[in-house]
C-alpha cells in the first residue's frame, strides 16, 4: 500500500493534467492501529501545490456507532496534508 501511494504521489506531482486520488475504509471491524496506519501516512506526506491528490475515506458497512465513525473520519482528516472527504460506495 505505501509503495501504490507513494507512486500516487509521484504521478501527481509529475503530470500538471492528471490527478490520482486514493480510497481507504475505515470504521468496525478494522482495526484501529489500521485507523492509525492512515493517518500516520496521509500526515507525513509532503502537501501538493496546487492541492492534488485528494483521498477519500469509505465506511464500512454495519459500523455499529456512527460517533465512533465520525469520530476517526475527523481525526484522519484533521492530521492528513491532503484534501480528505467522505465517499460512500455501499449503503449504510
Amino acid at each position: 500500500m505505501q509503495a501504490a501511494f507513494a507512486k500516487l504521489l509521484a504521478l501527481n506531482r509529475t503530470f500538471t493534467n492528471i490527478e490520482i486520488t486514493a480510497n481507504f475504509l475505515i470504521g468496525a471491524p478494522l482495526s484501529q492501529k489500521h485507523h492509525e496506519r492512515i493517518a500516520d501516512l496521509l500526515s507525513s506526506v509532503e502537501p501538493i501545490r496546487p492541492p492534488k491528490g485528494a483521498v477519500y475515506l469509505s465506511p464500512y458497512a454495519g459500523q455499529p456507532d456512527g460517533t465512533a465513525l465520525l469520530e476517526t473520519f475527523f481525526e484522519i482528516k484533521r492530521t492528513s496534508r491532503l484534501p480528505v472527504f467522505v465517499y460512500l460506495i455501499q449503503r449504510l
